[in-house]
Formats: structure tokens, sequence, C-alpha cells
């Protein structure tokens, strides 16, 4: 049997968290809108920084909530991964942020909000823990995605009855494919992107290239030839796309 392994440090780990999650979130929801509505128009970085205040408020009160009511407060590990937990529904992905951070994931594929596995760089796969609380919250996260498109200069892609097919590339570069109504559950699969771009010396060393091919493939490039990249699903297309364009002379050499 495969162990389910929790897939971020700020998964609420029990009852008492999930509950300061669901009690603060509104209240967290709340202080950003008032703020919205004062006209407060903050950059990115900026907003990080008030959600992250709002959080710790929201927190500070809930602590008092439960000493009045003669119930101990969280202690400061299960505050830190409700803060995070919090933090992520307001600036990331939700569930999905903590994967989507994880530098050594390349694949995330979702059949339901508690079927998720992961394919590491390094070629094993290993399920992860729920990513939503229910399908419908993660049908939610994904149609929030579709929309927050529009806000990063895009289009605003739908996902519904009437549209339920979703394709968008999220913050961080990362390529979402997702379904619903025509699969069984909703289904999900993001497409990760390595922090620097293998090279072509960098794939004979992982020994997905040879020698030659490796200067067969850069003599190609130089000589401007076309190229026909093909495979299945995660063969390296990308990944030897990539180290090809990176092959480019530049600078006129």
């Amino acid at each position: 049997m495969t162990d389910l392994v929790l897939h971020r440090p700020a998964s609420v780990v029990d009852d008492a968290e999930a509950a300061a999650v669901e009690a603060l979130r509104d209240v967290v929801g709340r202080r950003l809108a008032a703020a919205a509505a004062a006209g407060e128009q903050l950059p990115a970085g900026d907003r990080g920084a008030a959600v992250d205040a709002a959080i710790a408020d929201a927190l500070d009160g809930y602590a008092r909530q439960r000493l009045q009511a003669g119930r101990p407060p969280l202690d400061a590990a299960a505050e830190a991964r409700v803060h995070r937990t919090l933090r992520d529904l307001f600036t990331g992905v939700g569930g999905l942020q903590a994967l989507l951070d994880d530098p050594t994931i390349e694949t995330i594929n979702i059949s339901g909000f508690d079927n998720v596995w992961v394919r590491r760089r390094d070629g094993s796969k290993q399920r992860v823990g729920p990513v939503a609380s229910s399908d419908a919250e993660l049908e939610a996260l994904l149609r929030e995605q579709g929309a927050a498109a529009a806000r990063r200069g895009g289009h605003e892609r739908r996902f519904d009855r009437a549209e339920p097919e979703l394709s968008v590339r999220l913050p961080n570069g990362a390529r979402l494919h997702a379904l619903m109504d025509v699969s069984d559950r909703v289904a999900a699969s993001i497409r990760l992107f390595p922090p620097r771009q293998d090279t072509l010396r960098d794939l004979v060393g992982k020994g997905e290239l040879t020698v030659g091919m490796a200067a067969l493939f850069e003599a190609l490039v130089r000589a401007r030839r076309n190229i026909v990249v093909s495979g299945g699903p995660a063969a390296g297309k990308t990944t030897l796309l990539g180290a090809l364009g990176y092959a480019i002379p530049r600078n006129g050499e």
C-alpha cells in the first residue's frame, strides 16, 4: 500500500486547526475587502504584507476568544500552519500553493480533491495529501485560476458545465489543464518548470542525451536547421526544447 504523505508543512493536521482556518477565512476576507473598498490599491509585494498583517490580527483575536471561552489557544506551530494555509488562500493557489513552491516536483496529477499524485524531477512518483476539502472546493479553486488570468493581463477562462475544459498558465509559469463533468471527478494536470533551464550539457549529465547527440543538436541549432520535438506526456519535450533554445548563439557568436 502506498503511504499517504502530507503535501505541505502548512497543511492543517487536526480538527482544531481546520476550524480555525474556516473561522478566520471570512474574517481575513472581510478585512481585505474593507481595505479595498477604502481605496487601498497595493502592489503585489505590499499586498502580501497586508495579508500577513490581517491574518496575524485575526489569529490574535481568535486566541483571545478561545481563552475567554475557557479553551487553550493554538500553540505556536499550529498557528504557523494556520497562517500559512490562510496566506496561500489569499495570495497563492490555495492548497496547491505548497506543491507549486516545491522545486523537486515536475508534474501534479489530480483526479478528485483527495487523489493527488506528484512526479518528481528524479523520476519518482508519490501520492500526497488532499489539496481541497471537497471536489466542489477544488472546482472553485480551479475556476478562480481561470478568472485570475484576466487580472494578470490575459483573457478570462471559464470553467463550468458550459466550458468543462480549462487551460491556463499559473503565476509561476506552470501550465494547468483541468476537466470537469466529462470526467468522473474534477481532474487536473499541472506541469511545473525548473527554476533553472537545463542545457544540452545538463541533459548529457543526467543520461538523457549522449555526448554525440548533444553535439549534433548544437550543430543543428547553430546551422539554423529545423528540429521537430515530439513525444508523449512527460517525455521531456519542453525540457529538450528549452535546452535547444539555450544553445542558440548569443551576441552574434
